[in-house]
């Protein structure tokens, strides 16, 4: 949602026009952190104006929040009357870019409407205005998500499935030398995955092969923890960021603690979830076909 200027019939606090004198502010701070499986927004609202905050103080009015993703087509509007705001939104959401615009709105209709810090034009002026509308327009920002923080795409940029006629049959191996972390199958495992891979059944094979695989491989990070031979591999890399932006400490990912399970799940945006409603479609799909 882009924010353009416009006439009003009545006042808006605003940085877009010169409804108010300046002392009047109306403005917000926004600041962002990628955690593991979301992306978690602080908003922070600063209003001087003495007879719109008590227009709030007393829930005739509240601060807005407008969050939309235009390629996904998710939105939400969050409303309070605290000045600050904490919001955690799941990758499975949102994809490529987030729009947030901050607002206040009226929750009733109110008579007479007036402010000291009206601008000279307005100073003798009264209004009756209507829920819903909105008496003040903060700052906005376009947000854009880096894919390789979402869902899928995360285990894809560190993370790849290969063939080796050299396994053996029915074995997997994880090969964690490289700038990528290779899982090794037989060729008909392989051309299994690859097919099943591309149906709707793919966090169903996520689940059967990535995670396993990276259980495997958060275990050797942990016993690495001294060593850190793997420092210099992006894989390894990229996931202690995603571990630090969660603060979750390489200490969490002993197998005594009983964590690394819930962990592994968090990064990979559960798939078990996902898988199990995977096959409830697909189990629905033969019923009506039977049917």
């Amino acid at each position: 949602m882009q924010i353009a200027q416009a006439s009003n019939p009545y006042p808006i606090l605003d940085k877009y026009s010169n409804d108010y004198i300046d002392s009047a502010i109306f403005d917000a701070t926004i600041s962002d952190q990628i955690q593991i499986n979301s992306i978690y927004f602080k908003v922070i609202y600063q209003l001087k104006c003495e007879e719109i905050e008590y227009l709030i103080d007393t829930n005739i009015a509240k601060f807005a929040l407008h969050i939309e993703c235009p390629t996904t087509g998710y939105r939400e509007v969050i409303k309070s009357k605290q000045p600050i705001v904490d919001v955690s939104i799941p990758f499975d959401k949102v994809y490529n870019k987030i729009e947030i615009c901050t607002f206040i709105v009226l929750e009733e209709d109110i008579e007479n409407f007036t402010s000291a810090l009206f601008h000279e034009d307005f100073s003798s002026m009264k209004f009756n205005l209507e829920k819903h509308q909105i008496i003040a327009i903060g700052s906005s920002i376009s947000y854009t998500l880096n894919i390789s923080d979402v869902g899928l795409d995360f285990s894809e940029s560190i993370i790849a499935v290969a063939e080796n006629q050299s396994q053996q049959n029915g074995s997997i191996s994880v090969r964690t030398d490289d700038d990528k972390i290779y899982i090794h199958l037989t060729p008909e495992e392989y051309n299994l995955y690859v097919r099943q891979g591309n149906t709707i059944l793919k966090h169903t094979m996520l689940y059967m092969i990535i995670f396993p695989a990276l259980l495997i491989v958060l275990s050797r990070i942990y016993e690495d923890r001294e060593e850190k031979i793997f420092a210099d591999r992006r894989w390894y890399q990229v996931l202690l960021s995603r571990l630090k932006n969660a603060n979750i400490s390489i200490d969490d990912l002993s197998p005594s603690n009983g964590r690394i399970m819930t962990i592994c799940q968090d990064l990979l945006g559960n798939p078990l979830k996902k898988a199990c409603l995977e096959l409830t479609d697909l189990n629905k799909g033969e019923s009506s076909c039977e049917d």
